[in-house]
């Protein structure tokens, strides 16, 4: 845990380059890494997970936009 940062939604948020209403979505979820509770009204993160975690979706790019290509192209009738 040497160097962990806790980083509050905004700070997240500006991170990830999200809004805040999508990143909650995204908690809510399970598609991003979940909160930690520090008082009754403040939540953070682990800067090392919201990192693993933009890490993962770089990793899985090509895969997400080739998905995204087949499906755009069924939409508008082209055949693969």
């Amino acid at each position: 845990m040497e160097n962990e940062r806790f980083l509050t939604l905004d700070q997240v948020a500006e991170l990830v380059g999200l809004t805040t209403r999508n990143i909650k979505v995204h908690v809510r979820e399970g598609r991003f890494p979940q909160p930690i509770p520090i008082t009754l009204r403040t939540n953070v993160w682990r800067e090392t997970e919201v990192r693993e975690w933009m890490a993962d979706r770089i990793a899985d790019a090509p895969v997400l936009r080739a998905e995204q290509t087949a499906v755009l192209s069924r939409a508008r009738g082209y055949r693969a």
